[in-house]
């Protein structure tokens, strides 16, 4: 998934939710793979965002939504490289 997708929110449907879902269980969160964003993936986010900083560092905005930084935080968590770092 690119870090460029749109922002996800409560309310999003689709395959960018489920894939986004699927991340969030695949690094231990429990919550539904139903495609849609609701509560529980406002929280799984709201946890991640909480637990993870961007590229550089710094802390991650804990608004709930899956956004560009989130998105970057996700992909090296998931044992992804910074950009900066190859």
């Amino acid at each position: 998934m690119p870090w460029a997708t749109p922002t996800l929110l409560k309310g999003s449907t689709g395959p960018r939710v489920k894939w986004l879902q699927d991340a969030l269980v695949g690094l231990g969160y429990e919550l539904d793979v139903a495609g849609a964003f609701g509560r529980d993936t406002k929280k799984g986010v709201l946890a991640f965002q909480k637990g993870h900083r961007d590229e550089n560092g710094n802390k991650l905005a804990a608004d709930g939504e899956y956004g560009h930084h989130s998105a970057r935080a996700l992909f090296i968590a998931h044992g992804g490289a910074p950009q900066h770092a190859i």
